[in-house]
């Protein structure tokens, strides 16, 4: 009988033991997943002055006041989105049921409200004010065929740097000449357009950032 009840006390051990390196874990990348969203955003912002200059530049450009030898890597930048990865932590977290393995309470409601409400709010605001979910990108990537892939037969825009200096990963696309994206059909209106267009990203990134960063602190706060 002591030996029964010895073996149940040390499975339950051991089990309690698992639950809590699987919650150690979960918050250990979830937090790290927030802390990456405010790094995003804060990159963005500081970037932000050089993707409207490059906006304006292009806007020179079509009006003929100035010379782009090849807009490129001014088009590149002038159309540069700011994105949040999909939170993969989290669904699996909620996918697997296993939400309630983060056993405090209080760090649960934080990650939640960052998750279900705060982040899932601001993505849904952008959707709603950005021209109903349309980025600038994608109205020429598409209906104008401004941005077309790259085929051996044509000059290839070479990828350069993403915003944070990571390399671009996008795909690689056609180098227009010059003239060609001057006399582009609505080019103008589409460059136009990126004001503001841009204006809402640099609000969602603003507002991105405080909340990723208040709920770092919170968390902080919690578990020291």
């Amino acid at each position: 009988m002591l030996g029964v009840l010895a073996a149940l006390a040390a499975d339950r051990w051991n089990q309690d033991r698992l639950d809590r390196v699987q919650e150690t874990d979960y918050v250990e990348r979830l937090t790290a997943d927030i802390r990456s969203d405010s790094i995003r955003a804060a990159r963005y912002l500081r970037d932000f002055e050089s993707i409207e200059l490059a906006r304006d530049s292009l806007l020179r450009f079509v009006d003929g006041e100035v010379e782009v030898g090849s807009p490129v890597s001014t088009v590149m930048r002038a159309f540069a989105q700011f994105t949040l990865p999909t939170p993969a932590t989290w669904h699996e977290l909620l996918g697997g049921g296993s939400l309630g393995s983060i056993r405090d309470s209080r760090v649960r409601a934080i990650i939640s409200e960052y998750y279900v409400t705060q982040r899932a709010n601001l993505e849904l605001n952008l959707t709603r004010s950005d021209r109903r979910g349309r980025d600038p990108f994608t109205d020429a990537l598409y209906p104008m065929g401004l941005f077309l892939p790259c085929i051996a037969s044509q000059e290839c825009a070479v990828q350069g740097e993403g915003l944070d200096g990571e390399p671009d990963p996008s795909p690689v696309y056609r180098a227009l000449p010059s003239q060609v994206f001057r006399t582009w059909p609505g080019i103008r209106e589409l460059l136009t357009g990126l004001g503001s267009h841009h204006g809402s990203q640099r609000l969602f990134a603003q507002n991105v950032l405080r909340r990723a960063s208040g709920t770092l602190e919170a968390l902080r706060a919690e578990t020291r």
